[in-house]
């Protein structure tokens, strides 16, 4: 993921990390756990990550995703 003119608070005291909770605002659009896949994203965004050891926030002006590889399956998910 890329996101344009970010700025980066907090940090993990270990890496990696495991995750526990997250979040990806968009506009205001607020998706939990979750990412929307395509995503090419111009205004503002928040990403949020809780994990091991601390948290980080990132905020910028866009967000674009690509994906590497094929897709395998992870989990069932309901929205």
């Amino acid at each position: 993921m890329r996101a344009g003119s970010a700025v980066v608070a907090g940090s993990f005291s270990e890496l990696p990390v495991d995750m526990w909770n997250g979040y990806i605002k968009l506009d205001g659009a607020v998706f939990d756990n979750t990412i929307p896949i395509p995503l090419d994203h111009q205004g503002a965004v928040e990403l949020h990550f809780e994990g091991r050891g601390g948290t980080i926030s990132i905020t910028g002006a866009s967000a674009k995703l690509e994906s590497i590889g094929d897709a395998t399956y992870v989990e069932e998910f309901r929205p």
